[in-house]
């Protein structure tokens, strides 16, 4: 089976932390579409990195390791 990852690229360095109204109910929307895609196995995980991680937390890995 073939993986791909995708990386959201923010549009600012803070937008986490200066969301506008708008854009956290986008964020939301985009949030709660990928987590109907997971309960059905369409994807394998996904989720926040954030704090300027450039790396996947542990169960991240362990999960992609499938």
């Amino acid at each position: 089976m073939t993986y791909f990852l995708c990386k959201m690229i923010l549009l600012r360095s803070d937008f986490a932390q200066t969301m506008t109204d708008a854009e956290k109910n986008i964020m939301k929307a985009h949030g709660d579409y990928l987590q109907s895609l997971a309960e059905v196995g369409s994807i394998v995980c996904h989720g926040k990195v954030g704090g300027g991680c450039r790396s996947f937390p542990e169960r991240t890995k362990r999960r992609l390791s499938v």
